[in-house]
């Protein structure tokens, strides 16, 4: 008897065994499947906005943003990825982390390379887009591509500085362009009111006695004198000329990159020449320079700040 219910609890374990096995295996598929999933979300970051979460990549935005022709679509693509730039700015400055969390420089980076070129129609471009971003039927129904209810809720004081900013931008523009067309009547009608100078009789024939030969050879003489002197004054000017673009172009290349002392390196190259240069190469901050989206100087990609501006 004892052999036998020995045998039939061996039979029970044996067929607990399997159902045990596969409840484990089971458990831990599910374990590592729920894992891979929150690995995979993008996790907040401390004081940073839910919708970071939804923020569209570039070339997504580039495909949606479709106007009527090529410089309708290039305004429309560049006021989306303006009003991008700033979200990602408000979100970064509301983190309070310096440098910038990873997907924040990461969004940054890839929506100033994704400004549309203007390809000789800036002031066409920037005048639409600055029109769009004003236009809160634009901005509403761009961001309801891709932001949830909750998430507009959150985005929604933003979007009213960010269109009065645009507004204010546009009236400045207007007053600039109202100045320059004053301008430029001003000066027609001052060309248009003085009268050209008379013409002189014409010269007669003067009386002066020619010049003899010894005359012409010491003349021929002191006019290659005084072109070897004039070629002399044009090659050192020449390098004055070079030495005076370098340094202007290191004074602003500094103060693209966000340096504190162009100026001091402007004296360092002009006082060492070429190997103050290659310092400067050397120590500078690294990085490609972008037009800044407010103000159009140069600036560096990774930079918080624009150097000349301020804007984010």
């Amino acid at each position: 008897m004892n052999r036998k219910a020995s045998s039939v609890n061996k039979s029970e374990n044996s067929g607990r065994r399997p159902t045990l096995l596969k409840t484990i295996v089971l458990a831990v598929t599910i374990a590592v499947c729920f894992c891979s999933s929150q690995s995979n979300a993008y996790p907040l970051h401390s004081g940073e906005y839910a919708f970071m979460q939804n923020m569209p990549d570039a070339p997504q935005v580039l495909a949606d943003m479709k106007g009527a022709n090529d410089l309708d679509t290039a305004a429309r693509q560049h006021a989306a990825l303006v009003l991008l730039i700033a979200l990602v700015n408000v979100s970064a400055d509301g983190t309070g982390q310096i440098p910038w969390p990873a997907r924040e420089r990461q969004l940054i980076s890839a929506y100033n390379h994704a400004l549309p070129d203007f390809n000789g129609h800036r002031d066409e471009i920037q005048a639409e887009s600055l029109q769009l971003q004003a236009n809160d039927s634009f901005v509403q129904t761009f961001l309801k591509r891709y932001f949830s209810e909750a998430e507009l809720g959150e985005i929604k004081p933003m979007i009213s500085d960010f269109e009065a900013r645009a507004q204010s931008q546009i009236g400045t523009s207007q007053e600039e362009t109202t100045a320059s067309t004053a301008s430029s009547t001003q000066m027609n009608n001052d060309f248009t009111s003085s009268t050209p100078p008379a013409r002189d009789a014409i010269a007669q024939p003067s009386n002066a006695p020619l010049v003899n030969s010894s005359d012409a050879a010491a003349a021929t003489g002191f006019a290659a004198c005084g072109g070897f002197f004039v070629l002399y004054i044009c090659i050192i000017g020449a390098i004055i000329a070079l030495n005076v673009a370098l340094l202007i172009w290191v004074a602003r290349d500094a103060r693209n990159r966000g340096m504190d002392s162009p100026v001091i390196w402007m004296v360092v190259v002009l006082l060492t020449s070429w190997v103050g240069l290659l310092i400067y190469l050397f120590t500078r901050p690294k990085g490609n320079l972008i037009p800044c989206p407010s103000c159009n100087n140069k600036r560096l990609v990774v930079s918080a700040k624009c150097p000349h501006c301020g804007n984010a």
